[in-house]
């Protein structure tokens, strides 16, 4: 993700306790090198996870490169999984 500000966090929000329950700033990602945030987080088997991604709050939420929003990101957890999201643009792209 090119497009976050050097003074910006990334943030995971879902429909589960893990990813804060549709929180945009309550569970923050670390950035891992340069352009790339990770997140471990814990999920129980057979959970259909839905979540997003955001810069802290819904003003500034993932969108597409037509300036629409994404999408809920959905998986259905069987396993341990590592997941690689391109995030094109933010909604609030003025920066």
């Amino acid at each position: 993700m090119e497009t976050v500000p050097e003074e910006s966090a990334v943030y995971i929000t879902g429909n589960h306790p893990a990813p804060s329950f549709w929180n945009p700033l309550a569970v923050v990602m670390k950035q891992v090198v340069d352009g790339q945030w990770g997140k471990s987080i814990e999920v129980m088997s057979g959970m259909n996870l839905k979540y997003k991604f955001t810069l802290g709050s819904w003003e500034i939420e993932a969108i597409d490169v037509n300036g629409q929003a994404l999408p809920n990101y959905k998986l259905s957890i069987e396993k341990d999984s590592v997941i690689f999201i391109v995030i094109p643009r933010w909604k609030k792209d003025n920066w």
